[in-house]
């Protein structure tokens, strides 16, 4: 492939920006048509990458590199593999019905709302394609900087401030930790190397010593569990899902959670295998907390995005269980969690968006009844339920699967956490299930609620292609694991490889410390004797 593919998904949605930033307040009609051109556009482009994707080739491709900072050794390097592949396409087709599905955009902020997705789905796919650690800090940066000014924007008047303020001092902390880091990372590549480089590719091969490795791990493990979030960083999602619109709430949710789960897979298992080892007991603890803690809180709220961002901190959690199994089945199935993930929420906010455009409210105790009024709506309601708790058939049934069953496999994390957390996975039935039962089962307490209208086209087509890949992955996952596969099986023999390398690196410096103490030794016989 010819074609600088990647570089022109990073760009695109940035010139189609840019007649946004023209047109005058009063076109939001033009305005809605333009960002959904480019947002269809973009997902169009980015299905190419499957047509040209070799998924016998376990490396990166699509690889496009060039000097930006040569002094410094920072350069513009992109490329992908099967992982990153799937992550960059859930990307496309969730902005796109956050575009065609969320149904605040006819209200008001309309060019400035359109603006920011369309600027974070290019940071966002510059963080799943680069290769240089300076880029993936500035387009990191970027996508947390857009959605930062979004929560302040959006949503409820009086909470807004306060949501945007903790979500931006976790932001600003997390930002801190990685780059202090990445500039570790640089200076002791250049320590053993003399050369000045931020290329991720060659420090993979950089054999660090376990004293070094924890401190980095743990300052990129924040960062990355920050946005994910995993249990104890989590203290902003409850206020910014709550308050904000639902095509903020699709982009948080569903694609900024994959970014950080994303940082993990790119950075701390490659970079520090050993360190990622020995903190697996706390990693599989946190994440089990996720599970149990967030299925129980979901289960106390009548607030519909409360319910589902405490899915989403439950769901985060078994993704990362899979991740430090260090098993190719239990990750292959957190990497299709991480899409069904997507596909849920996706389609539970908008979803709730769009009844919210009708009723107002999604407050579970002020609902019940609307499978009356909209029988359809209720239809695809059940069925998406039914995907987030993993019925079989829809996507959530398959990575939920291999997780638990690679897990079980492995003999790092062992039977007691997986049977803590297929407990867990039960919680989302009951707390989605009420959800469900609460809003379209009873009868209709209210003349508004009898009043309203069904799915529209749009919402149809909007809510039926979520739909329509969640049953493709249930169905026929082989169509997305035959591509992941061998990127995973490339990132644990790279563990492995490095695991090797460090165990013989300690036994030569034993060895040559043996030799030396040996040698002390028998100088000193000699001295002795010659005395």
């Amino acid at each position: 492939m010819e074609y600088p593919i990647l570089s022109i998904l990073i760009v695109l949605p940035v010139v189609g920006l840019v007649p946004l930033l023209l047109f005058p307040a009063g076109r939001e009609g033009l305005i809605r048509i333009i960002a959904l051109a480019v947002t269809m556009s973009e997902f169009i482009v980015s299905l190419g990458l499957t047509r040209w994707f070799k998924p016998e080739l376990a490396g990166m491709q699509f690889t496009e590199k060039s000097d930006w900072i040569p002094g410094l050794g920072v350069s513009y390097a992109v490329g992908l593999d099967g992982i990153s592949l799937w992550l960059v396409l859930l990307t496309t087709f969730l902005v796109m019905v956050a575009v065609a599905g969320c149904p605040e955009y006819s209200t008001h902020h309309v060019r400035r709302r359109l603006i920011g997705i369309l600027f974070f789905e290019a940071m966002v796919i510059g963080v799943f394609t680069a290769l240089d650690a300076v880029l993936f800090c500035v387009f990191w940066e970027g996508a947390l900087l857009t959605i930062y000014v979004m929560i302040g924007q959006d949503g409820d008047q009086e909470r807004r401030p306060s949501a945007a303020m903790i979500y931006g001092l976790c932001t600003m902390t997390g930002a801190t930790v990685m780059v202090m880091a990445i500039l570790y990372l640089h200076s002791w590549y250049y320590r053993i190397s003399g050369i000045y480089s931020f290329d991720l590719l060659s420090w993979y091969q950089l054999s660090l010593p376990y004293s070094v490795q924890v401190p980095v791990f743990l300052c990129l493990a924040i960062a990355f569990a920050l946005q994910l979030p995993l249990i104890p960083f989590h203290g902003w999602l409850s206020d910014v899902h709550s308050k904000a619109p639902a095509m903020t709430n699709v982009i948080v949710a569903a694609v900024l959670a994959t970014i950080g789960a994303y940082g993990f897979v790119r950075f701390s298992l490659p970079l520090f295998p050993e360190a990622s080892l020995q903190f697996i007991p706390v990693i599989v603890l946190l994440g089990l907390l996720g599970i149990i803690y967030g299925g129980l809180i979901a289960l106390t709220h009548n607030d519909g995005k409360r319910v589902v961002a405490f899915f989403s901190l439950s769901q985060m959690g078994l993704v990362m269980l899979g991740l430090f199994s260090f098993n190719q089945v239990a990750i292959n199935g957190a990497v299709l969690l991480l899409i069904s993930h997507g596909l849920c929420t996706a389609g539970l906010f908008c979803f709730i968006g769009m009844l919210e455009n009708r009723k107002h409210s999604f407050d579970l105790s002020q609902s019940s009844g609307l499978i009356q009024a909209m029988p359809i709506g209720a239809a695809v309601f059940l069925i998406m339920t039914m995907a987030s708790i993993g019925f079989p058939g829809l996507s959530g049934f398959v990575g939920q699967l291999l997780i638990l069953l690679g897990t079980i496999e492995s003999p790092r994390v062992g039977p007691p956490f997986v049977t803590l957390a297929a407990l867990g996975a039960i919680l989302p039935a009951a707390y989605l299930l009420r959800m469900f039962q609460q809003t379209m089962f009873g009868e209709i307490t209210d003349q508004k609620s009898a009043q309203l209208s069904d799915l529209e086209w749009r919402e149809w087509i909007v809510l039926g292609s979520i739909i329509f890949v969640s049953i493709w992955i249930g169905v026929y996952p082989k169509t997305f694991t035959a591509r992941v596969d061998p990127a995973i099986q490339n990132l644990l023999t790279h563990i492995e490889q490095k695991k090797e390398d460090d165990a013989n690196r300690a036994l030569s410096q034993s060895t040559a410390e043996e030799v030396e103490v040996l040698q002390m030794i028998e100088d000193m016989l000699k001295r002795g004797k010659a005395e």
